[in-house]
């Protein structure tokens, strides 16, 4: 066996340089021995001659097994783990991108019926003086609670005078005028709930009309709640609800007022 022991070497040191430590040398030195020995099997009582051939048939064969086991692992078996591993990874971004995306859309959603309770309140009415009271709903659309919830007043065309951006009050949030207690400046939804949100209120004179913006006010209750809003003019609201999670919504309504007639429409 010492003859085959010398072609074990000389294979190990010819191929060492092209396939590289670990497996590659380990496979090739396997199937250099196992072709020298099946030569040795087939040719038995071979004379010098046909040792030296054997010897290079074993390298040659050795080196065209391990030929098409590299061309079968590089192109077959590391392009099929290659596109596994791609659509594992495009799977696992679709699905964070799915999260993401549900978390950052919009959770609250306006809600608003024309002339139905509890969005067009008539709080006063006589002779000479109507009030009216304009409420939206804000509906939670999430399966889960959010926090933190508010709807402001965000734009208001054409400008009013003294108008601000300030949060709108809850239609429960009264408190008493005289303490001067601060409304509450946000509020909580489960899952499919409804807050409802004052947002304008109109006094119907005979002669006038006086608009009010339903704030809710953090310091002294006799600050005025007047942005410069005149009767006769139509005027567009645009309101944005927004919570601890998701993104902001937006919807905008428009406001008529006359000593004749008012009205407040949703678009």
């Amino acid at each position: 066996m010492s003859y085959w022991g010398t072609v074990f070497r000389r294979a190990l040191d010819d191929t060492l340089d092209y396939f590289g430590e670990g497996l590659h040398k380990l496979t090739f030195t396997l199937l250099c021995s196992i072709a020298g020995l099946v030569i040795l099997f087939m040719w038995k009582g071979m004379d010098a001659a046909l040792g030296q051939m054997a010897s290079a048939y074993s390298v040659l064969i050795a080196t065209l097994l391990v030929t098409l086991l590299l061309f079968f692992r590089n192109l077959i078996l590391a392009p099929a783990r290659l596109a596994k591993d791609v659509q594992s990874q495009i799977t696992t971004l679709s699905e964070k991108l799915h999260i993401y995306e549900d978390r950052a859309a919009p959770k609250l959603e306006f809600v608003f019926e024309e002339h139905g309770w509890p969005y067009e309140c008539l709080e006063k009415s006589n002779p000479s003086l109507k009030m009216w009271l304009f409420r939206i709903g804000v509906r939670n659309k999430w399966y889960e609670q959010v926090r933190d919830c508010v709807v402001k007043l965000e734009t208001v065309s054409p400008h009013g005078e003294r108008f601000i951006i300030r949060n709108l009050k809850s239609w429960t949030d009264n408190p008493s005028d005289v303490l001067n207690i601060p409304h509450k400046q946000s509020f909580t939804l489960n899952a499919d709930d409804t807050e409802y949100i004052d947002v304008i209120r109109v006094r119907q004179y005979s002669e006038k009309v006086e608009i009010e913006v339903c704030y809710a006010l953090e310091g002294h209750r006799d600050i005025s709640a007047a942005t410069g809003l005149v009767g006769g003019s139509t005027y567009a609201l645009t309101l944005k609800a927004i919570a601890s999670i998701g993104g902001p919504s937006y919807r905008t309504f428009t406001l008529e007022a006359t000593p004749e007639h008012v009205t407040f429409k949703g678009l």
